[in-house]
Order: structure tokens, then sequence, then C-alpha cells
């Protein structure tokens, strides 16, 4: 049973009781705290940087583990916007009673969170709640999920790293697991990890144990990134390949990828210092004050044991993973590389799998599509494939073992959905199906089946659209070599938060003929001659 909503007035108590949380305890009307909430301000007022006391204008700030919001509330208003991302329910209540004008809340959890938000974060703060991520990350890998999308710097407060401290040992008595994420989370809780695995990515500018708790630590860390070079500095550009979102340069210095996006530098930024390429991102480029790209070398200059790679696939690297799935699917598109027509292991979940032991390696690619889609409930489905064939780790993924509970699970899925095809599209139509390129759906008798997205050969494309606009183009090219209708399985009910302005076209455009937990079927309305 879900616990009582909370009134407005028994929120507005808890935001003025001491007793709960009093770190962050204050009236709502006044904004004046509580005197623990008084001497912690005071405290942190000489320590902590400029803008956690004055806000930034045109700046955005992400909070994670915000509390009752009070440094939010009273300090933060002249941020362009602070996104919030809290476990409590009260805290969303809180917020929702008594709204912050440039605030908005994004969830409770960052496993859920998109690299890519509207605002791009320069700063970050964490309300004593570095140690829950820790523990939900399964180790300190979060970390460079935060340098995809924090550009400036980042605030600890009252952290949690060490086992042997009061604090450190209730949590580490709670993973006592034998499994392989248990034994890998218990061996990274600790500081001396910590530092080693931000190493390159971010640097400790300030240090001091939290004065209000024993125990913890309280940080200022700065994203490390690549120096600055104006763009006219650049020399001759040879224009190699264009998109509608970025284009690439050919320099006398190396690649310049032309893009405003702040957070296609930071995930090229940690994902080349995750493979130990760490010179690969030479140069942020700026045009006078404005940001415009950044200048990375030829792959085969930093990566001399990777197999040779066309200049082609190295200006597609935008699709890397992130060691135990930190990036979502917009940067996970492709985990394997065609180089002279022969299959390479190219991604950073890739190359190691073949030396892992299988348990481990089905671990890691649990966790790395954990945080944008449903996956299987007993990873050792998958563990004996890993490594084994030159495919993605997408397909690979939902290939089941028929042994176990999941497998027969999914076969009674495949069953129903195939039920309802045949019983909601006529015979000899053309069906697309959303998949990681399961062929369990491509045998429907009477009808021809397709994979979505699908390669120029028919077969599965390999990857996910990159957005809304390029999951719609693909739709409308498929309708044109003659598909009928979409079938999306709920294995891939993901996309429909993924990619909102394709579920708004669907809904919009097409009709629905189907919904239940186990697919929605989309009869796709014919285009008019000349679209």
């Amino acid at each position: 049973m879900s616990p009582p909503v909370l009134s407005k007035e028994e929120i507005k108590r808890w935001l003025m009781d001491a007793g709960q949380w009093p770190n962050d305890s204050y009236d709502i009307e006044s904004l004046k705290p509580s005197s623990i909430q008084q001497r912690r301000e005071e405290t942190l007022r000489s320590l902590l940087p400029t803008w956690c006391w004055s806000g930034e204008a045109g700046s955005t700030v992400l909070s994670i583990g915000c509390g009752k919001a009070y440094w939010e509330r009273k300090l933060w208003t002249p941020f362009e916007k602070v996104y919030i991302i809290d476990p409590s329910e009260n805290t969303r209540l809180s917020l929702s009673y008594f709204p912050i004008p440039n605030a908005e809340f994004l969830g409770t959890t960052l496993f859920d969170q998109h690299i890519y938000l509207k605002h791009t974060p320069k700063y970050g703060w964490f309300g004593a709640s570095i140690h829950y991520l820790f523990g939900e990350f399964y180790g300190w890998e979060f970390m460079f999920k935060l340098g995809m999308m924090i550009s400036d710097s980042i605030i600890i407060d009252a952290g949690v790293f060490d086992p042997d401290t009061r604090h450190g040992k209730v949590f580490l008595d709670g993973w006592k697991g034998e499994e392989a994420f248990e034994i890998y989370r218990r061996s990274q809780f600790s500081y001396a990890r910590f530092l080693e695995r931000i190493a390159g990515i971010w640097e400790v500018q300030a240090e001091w144990p939290t004065p209000w708790i024993d125990g913890r630590r309280t940080l200022v860390l700065k994203r490390s990134l690549p120096p600055v070079i104006q763009k006219a500095e650049l020399g001759t550009l040879e224009l190699v390949k264009t998109t509608p979102y970025w284009s690439v340069y050919r320099t006398p210095i190396g690649y310049y990828k032309e893009s405003p996006s702040l957070p296609l530098l930071l995930s090229y930024d940690v994902v080349s210092k995750v493979m130990g390429w760490t010179d690969m991102l030479r140069w942020r480029v700026y045009d006078g004050e404005r940001y415009c790209g950044f200048v990375t070398k030829d792959l085969g200059e930093v990566a001399p044991n990777t197999a040779a790679v066309s200049e082609r696939m190295h200006l597609s690297l935008a699709s890397w993973l992130i060691p135990l799935g930190l990036v979502p699917g917009d940067v996970a598109r492709q985990n394997i590389r065609l180089c002279g027509g022969s299959p390479i292991w190219m991604d950073i979940d890739v190359r190691p799998l073949k030396h892992l032991d299988a348990r481990v390696a089905a671990w890691i690619v649990t966790n790395a599509y954990k945080q944008y889609e449903k996956v299987p409930a007993d990873i050792k489905g998958i563990s004996r494939h890993i490594g084994r064939e030159p495919q993605s780790l997408v397909r690979t993924q939902w290939r089941q073992d028929p042994s176990n509970g999941e497998a027969k699970r999914w076969q009674e899925l495949l069953l129903k959905i195939k039920s309802l095809i045949s019983v909601s599209t006529p015979e000899a139509s053309t069906i697309l199906v959303i998949s990681k390129g399961d062929e369990d759906f491509m045998s429907l008798e009477g009808r021809r089946v397709w994979h979505f997205p699908r390669g120029q050969t028919g077969a599965y494309a390999g990857f996910h659209p990159a957005n809304d606009e390029e999951a719609m183009s693909q739709l409308k090219e498929q309708q044109s070599l003659g598909a009928q209708y979409l079938v999306i399985p709920s294995s891939s009910y993901w996309w429909l938060t993924t990619y909102p302005g394709f579920r708004q076209m669907l809904e919009s455009k097409h009709h629905r003929l189907f919904d239940d937990e186990s697919c929605i079927i989309y009869r796709l309305q014919q285009q008019a001659p000349g679209r």
C-alpha cells in the first residue's frame, strides 16, 4: 500500500521540524533557518565558492539530495534553472505546494536521468547524498555520468567515503552479498578508490572534514577539460561531414567537431579518459566568448592496439559506452564497428568482455541498459553469450537461455504479441517491430515483419535513433518502402519516454489498434504523394 500523501499544512510543519533533517529545517514563509541550519550556513560561508551563496545569472545548477531545499529556495533564485533530484516524496510535495520559480524536479534518482538536459548544468550540489548514489550505482562510476552533465564544478556536502567511519560501517554492513556487483561495491568503498575513479575527470579543489557530522567529508570538485583555443587559430578547415547537429572539419591540428552542445564535448572527454586515451581531446574551441566545438586527434593516434579505423568510423564515435552503463541510449547507439567488412571490438563495454568472467560480464551489460529500459531479471540468461559473437550487446542482452524462468516468460510474451499481431493485421501486410534486432519477431506466418530501426540491407540497423527527428524520419522511410503497421513490444516501451515527439506523432497521425501491458500496435496512415 502506498503511504498517504501529506497535506500542504503537514509539509509546512515538516519543513520547520528541526527533529527531522535538522540541518535543512527552516520557516517556509520567512526562510529563517533552524539554529542547526544557521550554524551550518555560517560554517560553510567561508569555505564554499561564491556561486553557492549568490547564485549566478544565466547559469544552471543540478542539485542531488536537496532535502528540504533551503539553499535552492533562499540562495539560488538568481540561477536560470535549478534541476532537483531527490528520492523523498516529502521533497517532491514541498516543491509542489511551495514552488520555486526557477526549479524543476527531475525525479527520484540520477540513474534515470538523461545526460542531455535542456539547460546544461554548470554546477552540481550533493546534499549529503553521494554515498547513496554509490550504493545505487554499485561504485563511483556515476561520477563519469556527472562528468557528462556538469561543465564546471561540484560541491559534495557531508559525503561518506570510508568504511572505517561510523556512518561508513552502516553502509558497508548492508553490502554483504557474494554476487559480483556486491564484491565490486565493497572493494570500491573508500576515499582512495573515489579519487582513483575521478582522476582526470574531476580535480579536488578543496577538502575538509564536515564540521557538524563526524567522519564525513565536504569537497569542491572542478571539472578537468582541455585548454581553450580560438577558432581563428585552427588554420585551414576542410569539411569532412555535416549533419543537422554538428559538422566535422579536418584541420592541421586534428579533427574539429563544430557543435554548440556542451554535453557532446563532456561526453567525448569522459569516454576518451575512461578508455585511457587521455590526450584524445586537444582543445575546446571558442569564437570569442562563444563555445563552438572541440578538436580531437585521430583515433589511431591514441589507440595503437585498436584495429585500423576508417575516418568515417572515427567521426561516428559519439556512440561509445561507459563502463557499468552510465550513458543513456542516445549515446550508446552502436557497440560494434566494421573495418574492412570485418567486425572489431571497439567500445568500452565490448572490448573487455571477452576477458571477464561471464557472471561479471553479464552484470556489466545489465547495468549498461538498466537506466533507460527494462532488462531481464535473471541475468544468467545472457551470460553464456557474452563476448562470443561479433554482434551488438543490444542484441546479445535479449538472447535468452532456455534453462531459466526469464526465458520462459519471454517466450510467453513473444507468443502473446505474435497472436495479437495476427488478429490485428491482415495477411500479406508489412509490419515493423521495435526491438534490438531480436530475430524471434521475424517469423510470423502470412506477414512480412521488419526490424525497426532497419538498415539498408533490411537487417536490424544496430543502433537506435539519436533523437525524435531521426526516429520520425526512419519511420517515414520505412512507410515509403511499404511498411503498414508498427508494433512496440513492452520491452521497447522506453521509446515512448525517450522519444516523446515520436510518440506524439504516432498518436496524432496514426491509428492505435491495440494497447496493453504486452505491446502497442499502430496502423500507419498512408503518406500523401510527395511527402
